[in-house]
């Protein structure tokens, strides 16, 4: 096959297009090929960012759940009050409970004791809303799934560790702390199940419980 003049100008100019169309091409990928590197750095640095703050997230979500969960525990224990009810409320619930009293003009509370049920309540005295709901020996029912007699063992399995070391109470009855509530914490009073409070070689139970809060207008020292 013979080209002539016109056909081999035409050959030519079709392969300098082709080298044009190639060296536009090849910009193109090169410049395809930056921009995809940096949408890789981007999404790199984004992972990074996420990565970071995950545990922190799921922190505060295990933080409501186990808060959510110690409250409603609070709220199923054996009580027919709440911190924060008023005292007209608590006198009705517990009919046998005394009138309230206060230990003198410049205490800052009032408390009333139903001493059937086992209780002691302790009302903030601006508001005469409850604050500390303490639990006695002849209390019969249940907080937190935890009864008068039970021994430590059982609260440490059943709780855990306290909020902070255990202290001294009273004589050799050291307080168990729980504040695993924004709104609530539970104190149990340990001591000798025998009749001989310093005699360290007794089993070791529940005495007393406290249930204690913030009313909505006060703080309360817990």
């Amino acid at each position: 096959m013979k080209f002539g003049r016109r056909d081999g100008a035409l050959a030519i100019g079709q392969s300098e297009a082709l080298k044009e169309q190639c060296s536009f091409s090849g910009s193109s990928i090169r410049n395809s090929g930056g921009l995809t590197w940096a949408a890789v750095t981007f999404v790199t640095a984004i992972v990074a960012l996420l990565v970071w703050l995950l545990p922190s997230e799921l922190t505060l979500q295990n933080l409501d759940t186990e808060e959510a969960k110690f409250e409603a525990k609070l709220l199923a224990s054996d009580l027919r009050v709440k911190i924060g009810d008023s005292a007209d409320a608590v006198l009705t619930a517990y009919p046998g409970a005394s009138e309230l009293k206060g230990h003198s003009e410049n205490d800052d509370s009032l408390w009333s004791e139903a001493k059937d049920d086992g209780f002691v309540f302790v009302f903030d005295k601006s508001s005469i809303q409850l604050r500390t709901i303490r639990a006695m020996p002849s209390f019969k029912g249940q907080i937190l799934g935890l009864r008068i007699g039970d021994p430590l063992e059982k609260l440490i399995s059943e709780l855990g560790q306290p909020s902070k070391n255990p202290w001294d109470s009273s004589v050799n009855e050291p307080a168990y702390l729980y504040r695993k509530s924004s709104a609530w914490s539970v104190r149990f009073d340990v001591g000798n199940a025998g009749p001989h409070p310093r005699k360290l070689d007794d089993k070791r139970v529940i005495k007393r419980i406290w249930v204690r809060g913030r009313p909505p207008d006060r703080s309360v020292n817990q």
